[in-house]
């Protein structure tokens, strides 16, 4: 209900209650209350015949109109009248004495229904044997429904009667006496939802008048905690595994509890510790059996809320005045699964400022220093769930620090992964490389399926920057453990990692062979329709587009059969890629049409600039550069968004751009349209230097270089020499690093042009005109190159005649065509 307000959206919710639930006192709360009479005297009549009740039409009108119509007052009239005319006739009660009687129980009190309650509630409380009675006073302190063991344990003589062998007898009279108490409506009886029998509860108004009477009631709280042990179903984990839940986090799959009702004894035992006030008892034994990581898994995070606000409150004032550390140690573990439920619901300052607490309570207690990290390390979940990752990777680290201090070597592989995580979002891959090296060190003293499981995400972190040989290396390692501990699901991944980074080093046959080798190990459909999707790249990249085609069908229909929208999104995707090979382009953009749609539908950005990037290759074959370009600029916009973005397509979708600004960026120089040839190189050349690291090729430097030079001419033909020359002379030094000879004469063609324009043709040293159509030259007449040998001579030509060497003029410029 709160979660429902907090959204303040446009519906409405129509509640029936008996009472105003708190929440919905709030003045922000936009509430109309409307009052809900009780049944009409006809449908009373009707109800009391459905219970069993005997008379005529008129008089059971009456009957109802005495007690208001109200449901809950006419079942338990109904039982009382049972109880007291065995005949069961409502005509019998309608004499003027009984009449009497029951207005007083009931009818003078229609303004106060707890009042009426009461009144015949006492009635028929007090009609019960004494032995009955107390049974039920007992069996009120239950919270949750009850079955016939529970109320056995009830009948014990004292706590330490009740075992398991106690419950199991099944005296012949209990299922009677409860039976009594349905027939008296001082119980409900509903039937078991998993089991073939039945069970009890109290309605709350009910419950609440039982418990207002003289009893044993801490007898019987402990005769309900005593039987909940019992019969509390383990959750199936090790010792070992149950402490790694309780105080680091680390996610198990509980094998014998599958959802809320598993656990309702230790909810119960919860529940009755508290009203006990033993509260550190009550937090402890969720928390230490692992219930409490259970109710988090499961995502019971409201529950949580719940238990733990409620017990914070009366815990706080008792534990200022016990000054014991296990206690103040717990309330400190209580702080911290609070703020673990706030922050799994989204309230993050609630988080913050209860981890915060928790902090502080661990560093008043002597030899705290594990609980002071994992509060640390519940911090920086919080921030990082806040986007504030730098702020995550501070709280991590000095958990990190903490734990290895102390050598508790579970807390440090808890920070590092933590750590690793936030490093991706920042981008921080070198530093994660380094992690999962501290991780492996670690792993080594646990078990070889941990430390393969590390490799494998090794060579994912290679991958992401680029380092492909190293990813490869590390698959291998964590193959060859899988291999030996005949782990397939484990093989297949080692696989699936392998025949990515053999495809990004464009070993094809490798990559195919890999990938067909995961399909084999691949025990669900799901992973074999991913597995193809791989194979069906590799196949497209070497070439065998046709057979990627196939494979990629076969890929779609596995994914539509199994409803599984996004893998489809994939494969129709790499359908495009193939027909775009094969010169099927209409067909191409259908695919990535199609694939791009379901991207967006369930926010997919990853997969949204991949299609962008496709689509600007379609138009780019069709020589549409301006929609090329705006594709591949709309890729470039969606990964910049993506905290951890794939980085091989953004360097590829760079790659793509600014070799389409170079292609337009000619065309303007051609016509002479310099203006608008500068804008376009330099925009490739703002998409070549933005390839960083392991991405950056000898296409990349090559493009550079090309964007570079034409820059350069560019601001030539604009008079901006100085500009010019500065780009010239690196596209210089990167031709050279690159041995590229060709680009080397344009770019000594380019500052001879440069240097004959400032008027410096023959100065003493190395930069002048003269010397850079010379060296150019040189190259040109090496290579062959006509036209650019042609280019030069014009150059020299126009170099001579401002020297005044008019022979040499003329001849350079007769050679050059002049």
């Amino acid at each position: 209900m709160q979660q429902w307000l907090e959204k303040k959206n446009a519906s409405t919710i129509l509640l029936t209650s008996r009472e105003r639930p708190p929440i919905l006192e709030e003045p922000e709360v936009e509430i109309q209350w409307l009052p809900l009479g009780g049944l009409t005297d006809l449908a009373g009549s009707q109800w009391l015949h459905y219970q069993e009740i005997g008379g005529n039409e008129a008089d059971l009108c009456h009957f109802s109109k005495i007690a208001g119509g109200h449901p809950l007052l006419l079942k338990l009239a109904a039982g009382w009248l049972k109880k007291r005319y065995p005949s069961r006739d409502v005509s019998y009660l309608l004499t003027k004495e009984d009449l009497n009687l029951f207005k007083q129980l009931v009818g003078r009190h229609r303004g106060n229904l707890k009042a009426s309650l009461d009144n015949i509630l006492n009635e028929s409380v007090q009609r019960l044997e004494p032995r009955l009675k107390s049974l039920w006073l007992n069996l009120s302190v239950y919270k949750y429904p009850f079955g016939l063991k529970a109320a056995k344990a009830m009948l014990a003589e004292s706590v330490q009667e009740i075992n398991q062998e106690f419950i199991e007898q099944n005296p012949p009279d209990l299922e009677k006496s409860l039976q009594e108490l349905v027939q008296r409506s001082l119980i409900e009886e509903q039937p078991h939802p998993s089991q073939d029998e039945w069970q009890y509860h109290f309605l709350k108004l009910v419950k609440d008048f039982a418990q207002t009477k003289e009893n044993d009631w801490k007898g019987a709280k402990e005769k309900a905690i005593e039987y909940c042990r019992c019969v509390a179903k383990p959750s199936g984990l090790t010792e070992r595994e149950s402490l790694n839940v309780a105080h680091y986090h680390w996610i198990y799959k509980f094998p014998n509890w599958k959802n809320q009702g598993d656990i309702a004894e230790y909810l119960e035992i919860f529940y009755h510790y508290y009203e006990l006030g033993e509260y550190a008892s009550a937090f402890d034994f969720l928390w230490s059996t692992g219930c409490d990581a259970f109710l988090k898994l499961r995502g019971y995070n409201s529950i949580r809320v719940e238990l733990y606000l409620t017990l914070k409150q009366a815990w706080a004032a008792e534990l200022s005045k016990n000054a014991f550390d296990s206690a103040r140690a717990l309330f400190g573990e209580m702080l911290n699964c609070l703020g673990t439920a706030y922050c799994s619901l989204g309230k993050y300052p609630l988080a913050i400022d209860l981890h915060h607490k928790a902090c502080k309570q661990f560093s008043e207690i002597e030899n705290r220093d594990r609980e002071q990290a994992v509060s640390y390390n519940n911090l920086g979940d919080v921030y990082s769930k806040q986007g504030e990752n730098l702020l995550a990777e501070v709280f991590f680290e000095t958990a990190r620090k903490i734990f290895h201090r102390i050598k508790d070597f579970r807390g440090e592989l808890l920070s590092l992964q933590n750590l690793i995580d936030t490093g991706s979002a920042l981008g921080e891959h070198k530093k994660n490389i380094e992690r999962y090296q501290s991780i492996l060190a670690l792993y080594r003293q646990f078990s070889d399926h941990f430390i393969a499981n590390t490799l494998n995400n090794l060579g994912i972190t290679y991958k992401k920057i680029g380092k492909y040989r190293e990813a490869v290396c590390v698959y291998r390692k964590a193959l060859k453990i899988f291999q030996e501990l005949a782990d397939r699901q484990g093989q297949a991944e080692s696989w699936r990692g392998l025949g990515d980074a053999y495809e990004a080093l464009g070993r094809y046959q490798e990559a195919i062979d890999a990938h067909q080798q995961a399909l084999q190990l691949s025990d669900k459909r799901l992973e074999g329709a991913n597995a193809r999707c791989k194979l069906g790249w590799d196949l497209q990249s070497s070439g065998q587009s046709e057979e990627a085609i196939e494979t990629y069908e076969q890929a779609i229909a596995i994914f539509r059969e199994l409803g599984d929208r996004p893998g489809e999104a994939n494969a129709l995707n790499g359908l495009g890629v193939a027909n775009t090979n094969l010169g099927n382009y209409p067909q191409a953009e259908s695919y990535y049409r199609e694939a791009l749609n379901i991207y967006r539908e369930f926010k997919n950005p990853d997969g949204e600039a991949v299609v962008c990037n496709n689509l600007g290759w379609i138009y780019e074959e069709l020589k549409d550069y301006q929609k090329a370009i705006e594709s591949y600029q709309q890729s470039l916009q969606i990964s910049k968004g993506i905290p951890d973005r794939e980085l091989r397509n953004d360097a590829r979708t760079r790659q793509n751009l600014g070799r389409v600004c170079n292609l337009m960026g000619q065309n303007y120089y051609n016509q002479r349209l310099y203006q608008q040839a500068k804008l376009l190189y330099q925009q490739a050349l703002s998409a070549f230097e933005g390839i960083k690291g392991n991405f950056r090729t000898s296409q990349t430097q090559e493009g550079e270089a090309t964007a570079r030079l034409w820059l350069g001419n560019a601001y030539h033909f604009l008079g901006q020499f100085s500009n010019a020359m500065n780009l010239h002379q690196r596209t210089l030094e990167i031709t050279r690093q690159l041995r590229d000879r060709p680009g080397e004469a344009e770019a000594l063609l380019g500052l001879g042009n440069v240097y004959y324009s400032l008027g410096n043709y023959k100065k003493p040293d190395d930069k002048n005109a003269l010397k850079f159509y010379q060296d150019a030259l040189s190259i040109f007449q090496e290579l062959g190159a006509t036209q650019g040998e042609a280019r030069v001579k014009l150059g020299l030509g126009k170099t001579y005649h401002s020297l005044g060497k008019c022979q040499e003029a003329i001849k350079y410029l007769g050679e050059g065509g002049s």
